[in-house]
């Protein structure tokens, strides 16, 4: 039953997350809604922004072995795509990958080499 109010929209790259203390971010919702994209997005953007979040300091929760593994190829996927519009933009603005690039700009560098070490490690990562 609902309320007649509009959900909250996770804004991707303006949500809060990082630094050096613990990450506490539950996303909850009805199948179809974007959970699995709004994960992988953010574990990119995590990754991308942030010199301390390695894949084996992340842990990412789902409720199945298979789930899992799907999850885990959709972030090993979106880490991709990252990386390849770090390496050749193609300027799709509506596009997370473009936009997670524009927004880590000023240390694209940095950005760039997190990233690839995400993807050489990812099958260590806690999903």
């Amino acid at each position: 039953m609902t309320d007649g109010t509009t959900a909250p929209v996770l804004d991707l790259l303006a949500e809060p997350i990082g630094g050096n203390t613990v990450v506490d971010l539950a996303i909850e919702a009805s199948a179809g809604t974007g959970k699995t994209y709004s994960l992988t997005a953010l574990f990119a953007r995590l990754v991308a922004e942030n010199e301390a979040a390695t894949v084996d300091r992340i842990l990412v929760a789902t409720y199945t072995r298979n789930a899992a593994a799907s999850l885990r190829a959709r972030i090993r996927e979106q880490l991709a795509e990252v990386l390849s519009e770090m390496l050749e933009p193609k300027g799709d603005q509506s596009q997370f990958p473009c936009q997670l690039t524009r927004s880590v700009a000023t240390f694209a560098s940095d950005a760039q080499r997190r990233v690839e070490a995400a993807l050489a490690s990812l099958d260590t990562a806690n999903i």
